[in-house]
């Protein structure tokens, strides 16, 4: 498909949605959902909240979760709660620049909680979860973008970084699917 049909196809109206919700869409993750926010259009999309806070890591994310999410259903109700973690478990933000995890086991200290999660959601039969894939992201082009003077020296990193997140996705597609 051409970028232009693409456009084209991506301006076309949705379909109107007959029935009741019953859960309210939840995206729980860090700075990337903010992008995805600004984004927002239609009154469908505005049903979705947001619970996003830039640079936070999964067990961070996990934390704050244990720590709202009764209150946040008394105000709200139950929910389909998206997890879209693990960028900022995979690689490290020095405030300008990222570079790779040193982070040993990183993928399973990831599986593990996206793990807990699952089961600490078990206590609230009302609500649903769903683990988003991380999308391939390029250390070079960041850093690069960020004006590093030798962007193309995280070459190896990013080798391994997409290695990373094909291992990871390979994990959240099984999670998914039990």
């Amino acid at each position: 498909m051409s970028e232009r049909k693409l456009k084209k196809y991506l301006k076309r109206a949705l379909p109107p949605i007959i029935g009741n919700k019953t859960l309210t869409p939840v995206v729980l993750t860090h700075s990337k959902g903010f992008g995805l926010w600004d984004q927002v259009t239609t009154q469908v999309e505005l049903e979705i909240r947001w619970w996003c806070k830039s640079s936070r890591t999964t067990q961070q994310s996990y934390t704050w979760l244990k720590q709202n999410i009764a209150q946040q259903i008394e105000r709200i109700g139950n929910l389909h709660l998206y997890v879209w973690l693990g960028t900022c478990d995979l690689t490290i933000y020095d405030s300008k620049f990222i570079s790779l995890s040193t982070e040993q086991n990183i993928i399973q200290q990831i599986t593990d909680i996206y793990q807990e999660i699952v089961e600490f959601l078990k206590s609230y039969p009302g609500c649903k979860i769903t683990f988003l894939e991380i999308p391939p992201y390029s250390i070079i082009d960041f850093n690069s973008y960020k004006k590093h003077d030798n962007p193309s020296s995280f070459k190896n990193q990013e080798k391994q970084l997409i290695k990373n997140v094909q291992e990871l996705n390979n994990n959240i597609r099984y999670i998914n699917s039990t």
